[in-house]
């Protein structure tokens, strides 16, 4: 009589051709430019590449702070006493083996404090400062946006003006000449002003 079923054991085996599911690499990390070290988080987000398990991240150098994530999305824990550029890098990883590093995703991370005695005192913060190729002027309630900003020399003169009518905006200095310059806008009734220098 022949055995029942029951008394086998079954034993699958999954073989898999390493050579033909080998990872490629993934895209640039793509993401914020420049954050403040005082924002704590920035999010980076890569493209997704065939067969790929997960992806692991990688912030360079060390004390620029950590990044967590192992999918196509990260998250750069931002080190607040770092001041300088982050590299962001990221590679596919698979049962047969990891890529290689991505290209690198250059993040500028500022002191966003500045120079400004007091900036959580006022709903406008202006970073960096000093600046050397573009200064940004954030808003920090939305009940303000469209009002006007002006920009004056060491002489009072003015040398730009331009509406704030987003919660970030951009004020391109380069080819501008290095010295103090001076930015005045009235929010909420409030005369608001302070000093940037241009490197």
């Amino acid at each position: 009589s022949f055995p029942s079923f029951s008394s086998y054991n079954t034993w699958l085996f999954e073989l898999k051709d390493c050579d033909h599911y080998q990872t490629t690499i993934p895209t640039t990390p793509a993401g914020a430019d420049t954050v403040c070290a005082q924002d704590s988080l920035a999010y980076f987000t890569t493209g997704a590449v065939e067969y790929a398990d997960h992806y692991a991240w990688l912030v360079e150098p060390p004390e620029a702070g950590t990044i967590t994530g192992d999918s196509l999305q990260a998250t750069y824990h931002i080190n607040p006493a770092y001041e300088g550029t982050a590299t962001i890098l990221v590679k596919a990883v698979n049962d047969c083996g990891q890529s290689n590093w991505s290209e690198p995703h250059y993040v500028q991370v500022e002191n966003c404090l500045g120079i400004q005695d007091n900036p959580y005192a006022s709903p406008l913060r202006v970073y960096p400062n000093p600046a050397k190729d573009y200064v940004i002027f954030t808003l920090n309630t939305a009940q303000v946006m469209g009002t006007e900003l002006s920009i004056t020399n060491l002489f009072g003169q003015e040398v730009a003006r331009f509406p704030l009518r987003t919660p970030k905006t951009k004020w391109d200095i380069k080819g501008r000449a290095k010295g103090v310059y001076f930015y005045h806008t009235t929010i909420a009734g409030k005369n608001i002003s302070g000093k940037i220098i241009v490197r």
